[in-house]
């Protein structure tokens, strides 16, 4: 107060020359008082150090700085390193010899550091500071310290000491915990974290944006807030704490009050001594997904129920398609036997009228009488494959199996069918295998299909014509085949080819079948395992093989 007044009364009777004198001396004397104070206390200071040195030996002061938990390094103003303690050479990899006299340029790379230095060798001094640096290993790998550094000085020289504390650890923690709150905070589902009292701590942006919270309106705020079930978080917690996870279905309610199914997937996180710090839970909208399973299940029902009554309804086609065919057949063969019978009678007479005729020399009645005769022979041939067919069809045919030679039985349909090779004087061509032909059949039936085979193929034949026979054996089959060059055959008449009313069955009409025999082959053939099929013969024509296996 007494200076400023005496500053406003010089300043008032312009006596200003008479103040600045005044303040010029007075600022003199309070430099004077801090320079002594300085140098107070630096000898102060020399003297602790003095005490220090008497107290403890010069060896044992060297101990105490090389076995510091911090590193310590001395270097000259002008950036030569004087000194190493072994902390920081066990932490670099170096040894006293690498680091001693060495440029500290050489092993620490820091923007603070080198502008220290420009500093250091213009002023000659160097303010206290702290700050973080990376040091370069002798492996080529970096480590980060935090160095305080300093000004030591001495009667002969200045020095510079840093002190590194290494926090290459805590800072790729630092850097791990951060990359790890990054990806949480990234994903795309919802990620909310508690600590052991159920209290939100973390809130990442895909739960903000589904549940409809702020963090600073949700955070610290119970986990309750965000889940539809009470009862159900708690005992979801009980089994994490137990196991120490969790996968299932849970129901959240966003801030509006709608609420929609999560699949979460928790677990926790523990203290060094095993005790629970946080919950951790990552929520997945399921509800599109629980739709589609919806739709799904209801399609399913439908589905099933359908099937249940199309099988319903096939099952009843089959039942009617059965009786129907059931029904056929018995009247097929009842018919065939009721018919039998007066033809037996019709062919009789007519056998006895011929006779007779003969005997009276009566020309024209003879013929009459012939004619009955063949067309009653024709007719019993029908009725018997239409009985055999329906015997087919109803299970009700009996083989009876055992070796035979298919040559043999070739030759005799071929003699069988002599009159109709004559009638339409056409040249068959067979020649009998050199292998074993011997295969296990019901000679009868087998018989039978070559018969209707070679009087199709005859028939199908024009005027002298060549019919080809050939027998050949691949593996354990024999095939038949059959050629002839009549008509050539079209893509619907091979696909009937077998049919019972359609196609060559319908055609016949010859003595040597009766309309039924190429439907009742193949049956036969199916019978032994076998099968029968037609193609277009590329010479003109038609191809029918019949293929059997040699054994049962």
């Amino acid at each position: 107060m007494l200076v400023c007044s005496l500053q406003s009364y010089f300043s008032r009777k312009n006596y200003s020359p008479i103040y600045n004198k005044h303040m010029k001396k007075q600022n003199k004397i309070k430099k004077q008082e801090i320079k002594d104070h300085e140098k107070s206390q630096k000898n102060n200071q020399m003297e602790c150090f003095q005490s220090i040195a008497e107290l403890l030996p010069p060896n044992c002061i060297h101990n105490i700085i090389d076995h510091s938990f911090d590193g310590i390094a001395v270097f000259h103003y002008t950036g030569k390193i004087v000194y190493a303690n072994q902390t920081i050479l066990d932490n670099t990899g170096y040894s006293i010899r690498d680091v001693v006299n060495s440029r500290v340029t050489s092993f620490f790379y820091a923007s603070d550091l080198k502008k220290n230095l420009t500093l250091w060798e213009k002023n000659k001094t160097v303010p206290v500071a702290q700050y973080e640096i990376k040091v370069k290993c002798k492996n080529g790998s970096f480590r980060l310290f935090l160095c305080h550094q300093n000004l030591i000085q001495t009667p002969e020289r200045n020095l510079y000491c840093i002190v590194f504390k290494d926090i290459t650890k805590q800072q790729e923690l630092i850097e791990e915990k951060e990359f790890s709150q990054n990806i949480i905070e990234s994903s795309l589902n919802i990620i909310v974290s508690t600590d052991k009292n159920r209290r939100i701590i973390w809130f990442n942006k895909a739960a903000q944006a589904s549940l409809g919270y702020s963090k600073s309106e949700i955070m610290g705020k119970l986990v309750y807030e965000i889940c539809a079930d009470k009862t159900e978080v708690d005992r979801i917690i009980k089994q994490i704490a137990a196991h120490e996870k969790f996968i299932g279905e849970i129901l959240l309610i966003r801030k509006n009050g709608e609420v929609f199914p999560s699949l979460l997937s928790a677990s926790v996180i523990k203290d060094q001594n095993g005790n629970i710090n946080e919950y951790i839970g990552s929520f997945r909208d399921i509800t599109n997904e629980k739709n589609v399973e919806k739709k799904l299940t209801e399609y399913r029902i439908n589905l099933e129920e359908e099937i249940e009554k199309r099988t319903i309804q096939l099952k009843q086609a089959t039942r009617q398609a059965e009786i129907a065919n059931h029904s056929k057949s018995e009247f097929i063969a009842n018919m065939s036997h009721e018919l039998r019978t007066p033809m037996q009678s019709i062919l009789g007479f007519a056998k006895l009228g011929i006779i007779k005729s003969q005997r009276r020399n009566t020309k024209k009645l003879n013929e009459f009488f012939n004619d009955i005769h063949t067309s009653g022979q024709r007719l019993q041939l029908l009725l018997n494959d239409l009985l055999d067919l329906s015997k087919f069809e109803a299970g009700k045919i009996i083989y009876q199996y055992k070796q035979e030679k298919l040559s043999v039985l070739i030759t005799k349909a071929i003699n069988g069918l002599s009159d109709l090779i004559k009638e339409r004087a056409v040249q068959i061509l067979y020649q009998e295998p050199e292998f074993n032909d011997t295969a296990v059949i019901d000679t009868h039936k087998t018989l039978r299909v070559i018969h209707y085979l070679i009087a199709n193929a005859i028939n199908n034949s024009d005027q002298k014509d060549q019919v080809a026979i050939i027998l050949t054996r691949d593996n354990d089959w024999f095939i038949i085949t059959f050629k002839d060059k009549g008509k050539d055959p079209s893509k619907e008449d091979l696909l009937n080819f077998f049919d019972t009313f359609s196609g060559k069955n319908a055609n016949a009409s010859n003595s040597d079948s009766s309309g039924f025999g190429l439907a009742i082959s193949q049956k036969i053939a199916s019978d032994h395992n076998g099968k029968i099929w037609a193609e277009q013969n590329p010479e003109g024509g038609t191809i029918v093989q019949f293929q059997i296996p040699h054994h049962r």
